[in-house]
């Protein structure tokens, strides 16, 4: 066999192969928009879902606060009415 026939069959084989990486990239883009549409619509509904937990967190923050100045509040009183008590008896 000539050297010109063994590399004429060696290129039919790499087109060959070229031709089915042609193939599984067409199939491979089709996947990754299939799954992109996917993953826009799963975002879509769970953004509302992020926002009502950021708010949680703000509520829960707003909360700590608000009873950290009612125990510190008390404690005020608390002095308060003792300064008092020993004033009057």
């Amino acid at each position: 066999m000539s050297d010109l026939k063994r590399i004429e069959e060696k290129l039919d084989v790499i087109s060959e192969k070229i031709g089915n990486i042609d193939i599984t990239l067409v199939e491979v883009k089709k996947d990754l928009g299939y799954h992109i549409k996917r993953t826009d619509l799963l975002e879509e509904h769970v953004k509302p879902a992020i926002e009502l937990v950021e708010e949680v967190r703000l509520v829960k923050k707003i909360g700590k606060f608000l009873i950290a100045i009612g125990v510190s509040g008390a404690g005020i009183a608390k002095m308060v009415a003792k300064i008092l008590h020993s004033f009057y008896h």
